[in-house]
């Protein structure tokens, strides 16, 4: 089983206008929400690939019950633990020239919150693959060490894609897959995001994880795996990029696919990444199919 962690999730409000005026009243051409997090993009990207799994995550207030509805609605099993704060709203402008984020904090978690969602990982067993992604919530805990304590002993697979402290936090952990972006990596390394030089970056991380996927956004990414490292570019059959929110989420989904079906697990990874930018939501299947195509993987 498939299980994906999300401990800080979202409802992700999409704002698209020809350019931004700061300072000033902007109307926008339209408008749109998604519900997410990552870990439940994550799930959503399997979903779209035939791939199962389950959500486990925080959810509070009418915005919570708006994501938990979701799931519901899109058939994705899900499981949440329900906090007194609100689930967050973030902002993504889209205009001519740049995708701009405003990412909310998120509410606290309290105590008796983490406890009940460390008990919600008992159901975790060995074999199972467990996706720890995103940022971690308020908290006066270490919410993200008891959690991977947690996963540890349960003898599953860890996957993270987390940054900072908690990147490093989970390197003690020896994933199997890790899945940060160059200034995600260069950050728990110590050193400066220069694109030259993330082939460095990977093979230094792949000393604390079995796989290493390190997204480059439109340059595409450098894998790491079984001892080899390489770089793989985005091929574009043509279409423009939508947005690139969930791009890297999909990349994880991507590696699951190629992993479950015998394929190219560097390939899936990168070409579930572009779908996902070229998507209005996340990675539509007929169009990672055909990028697929593009590298001769059929």
């Amino acid at each position: 089983m498939i299980f994906t962690l999300t401990l800080n999730p979202c409802i992700d409000h999409y704002i698209t206008l020809g350019s931004l005026n700061c300072g000033k009243t902007n109307r926008a051409d339209k408008s749109r929400v998604r519900f997410g997090g990552k870990g439940i993009n994550v799930s959503m990207a399997l979903h779209n690939l035939g791939i199962e799994s389950k959500a486990l995550y925080f959810a509070g207030g009418f915005t919570g019950d708006g994501l938990t509805a979701y799931l519901d609605s899109a058939g994705i099993a899900n499981e949440f633990i329900k906090t007194e704060a609100e689930t967050r709203i973030n902002t993504k402008i889209l205009s001519a020239d740049a995708e701009t984020e405003i990412n909310a904090p998120g509410g606290p978690v309290s105590r008796e919150e983490l406890n009940a969602f460390i008990k919600l990982l008992s159901q975790i067993k060995r074999g199972d693959t467990v996706i720890l992604s995103g940022s971690a919530p308020r908290c006066e805990y270490d919410a993200v060490g008891e959690i991977l304590e947690a996963i540890g002993k349960s003898g599953a697979r860890l996957i993270a894609d987390m940054h900072g402290a908690d990147l490093k936090k989970c390197l003690s952990h020896y994933p199997y897959l890790i899945k940060p972006n160059l200034e995600e990596a260069a950050g728990s390394l110590g050193c400066e995001p220069d694109p030259d030089n993330a082939e460095i970056c990977a093979k230094e991380l792949s000393r604390y994880a079995d796989n290493v996927i390190l997204s480059l956004g439109a340059l595409g990414a450098v894998i790491c795996f079984d001892g080899m490292t390489g770089r793989i570019p985005v091929k574009n059959p043509g279409y423009k990029v939508k947005s690139a929110v969930g791009s890297g989420d999909s990349m994880i989904a991507g590696f699951l696919y190629g992993e479950m079906h015998g394929q190219s697990r560097r390939i899936c990874a990168v070409a579930a990444g572009s779908a996902a930018a070229y998507s209005e939501g996340l990675v539509e299947f007929e169009l990672f199919e055909e990028i697929k195509s593009l590298y001769g993987v059929i």
